[in-house]
């Protein structure tokens, strides 16, 4: 069987890790390693969690010798799978081997990630276990008839027909034989975390999001019960007792969760788990069996108290929906993280400040603020590119943190930086959040003074 090895491109390279990682780890890797373990021999390098030496990678290469190296990156990790393309350049041209990208990024540019990497051969755009199998099970001659299959032809991009993965329950679960489980931990209790995904799609057409540009966006669940095994699996065979389920909204079909969580309680399985959702979906029963089942958390995109605001982002909610959420969630006894976003076109200095007024009110356990960015195939990116704020031919993506000031009709691009540091700094009520901050800030004396800002405004605007 012919060696492939998958890798996964962080934000920022580096030859200094620390012994555990985060706490994700590579589901759309561990899928595409599942599918395609009895016709090839996959191996995953997490760069994420492992430390990056370009020559030990060339090493590496030299001695594995594959027949495929494949790439998922975002728009944060852009410029990192550059870097690595360019750095295996010279051995490619040696064995031979292919490379093929994955994942939002490489799926929204396809000609452009083409263009500006010539080393890179195949995209595969969308959900790509299946095609990636078909891919790596045919001869070059075949490649044509594998779906969402992009090739290059004078670096313009051509693909076969699209395929979805229309039942999810055929994928079952990622096979974590592969990595090393050890580097995945909670940052909180260091024990060993485990990630799953229980649907795929999505319903809504978030302007920020790129799939608000997708015509394909059915949602589809795996069952409960396909869940608690997993878990079970997870637990016994890999020490696993902590999990993040990474849907968007997990707690958007209340009955299925309700189910979850009733069998996690029937089967007596003692877990810490948590969740994404959304901030208008569920009701007090759902929340307090999920606290009994182990949930101790839920991450919410709450994104704004402004109904201008939501409305601009389709979010497709109010504030009087989200604050009912809210306190039925807390009042279940579970804590909550309420995500932010800053930077709407045409704000102003009030409603930004009104924003952060919102989130100190909902008294969350953590908060996360961050600076609207347009994300490729996104309808906010259409809207930057006809605003000349971004050019398609020399795009920075070092700005595509959610740090980066784009639309700064009204406020200042350093101005909106004091603001984001201030909401992540007063709204929170987790004092680790609040050191956190400050460590990773990049100018501790900056920091202190965008601190201290919104005080400095509202005096001013006293005055």
């Amino acid at each position: 069987m012919e060696n492939i090895i998958l890798i996964s491109c962080p934000q920022h390279l580096t030859r200094n890790r620390l012994p555990f990682g985060y706490s994700q780890e590579p589901l759309h890797l561990l899928y595409l390693g599942k599918v395609i373990k009895d016709i090839a021999n996959p191996v995953i390098l997490d760069y994420n969690v492992e430390r990056y030496d370009p020559g030990e990678l060339i090493d590496h290469l030299n001695n594995y010798k594959p027949k495929i190296i494949g790439f998922t990156f975002t728009a944060a990790s852009y410029l990192t799978f550059q870097q690595i393309l360019s750095d295996i350049s010279s051995v490619k041209k040696k064995n031979g081997f292919i490379t093929v990208a994955g994942g939002i990024q490489a799926s929204s540019m396809p000609d452009y990630t083409f263009r500006n990497n010539p080393d890179l051969d195949f995209i595969i755009i969308g959900e790509g276990e299946i095609p990636f199998r078909d891919f790596v099970n045919s001869k070059s001659s075949q490649y044509e008839k594998v779906k969402n299959l992009f090739s290059r032809n004078n670096d313009t991009a051509y693909k076969g027909d699209e395929y979805n993965v229309i039942d999810v329950e055929e994928l079952g679960w990622p096979d974590r034989t592969m990595i090393s489980q050890n580097k995945y931990r909670d940052y909180k209790t260091l024990r060993s975390i485990g990630s799953i995904f229980s649907s795929r799609g999505c319903p809504y057409a978030c302007s920020f999001c790129y799939n608000s540009l997708s015509e394909n966006r059915s949602l589809r669940y795996r069952s409960a019960e396909s869940l608690i095994e997993e878990v079970i699996e997870a637990r016994d065979k890999f020490g696993i007792h902590c999990f993040f389920i990474m849907d968007d909204f997990f707690t958007f079909n209340i009955d299925r969760v309700k189910s979850f969580c009733n069998g996690i309680l029937s089967k007596k399985i003692k877990i810490r788990w948590y969740c994404q959702g959304r901030a208008d979906q569920g009701d007090y029963e759902m929340f307090k069996l999920m606290r009994d089942s182990g949930c101790r958390s839920i991450a919410m995109g709450i994104e704004s108290g402004s109904e201008k605001n939501l409305k601009y982002i389709g979010k497709k909610t109010n504030k009087e929906k989200m604050l009912k959420t809210i306190g039925l969630a807390q009042k279940a006894g579970i804590k909550l993280r309420g995500n932010f976003i800053i930077g709407f076109p045409g704000e102003n200095h009030e409603e930004i400040m009104s924003n952060i007024a919102f989130a100190k009110s909902l008294k969350l356990s953590r908060t996360a603020f961050f600076i609207l960015t347009p994300f490729p195939h996104s309808l906010i990116w259409n809207e930057a590119v006809e605003r000349k704020l971004i050019d398609v031919y020399t795009i920075d993506w070092n700005r595509f943190n959610q740090q980066s000031p784009f639309f700064v009709d009204k406020v200042g691009p350093r101005e909106l930086i004091r603001y984001l540091n201030w909401g992540n700094q007063h709204t929170t009520n987790n004092i680790l959040q609040k050191i956190y901050n400050y460590i990773v800030s990049a100018d501790k004396r900056e920091f202190i003074i965008d601190y201290f800002s919104y005080y400095l405004r509202r005096f001013h605007n006293q005055r």
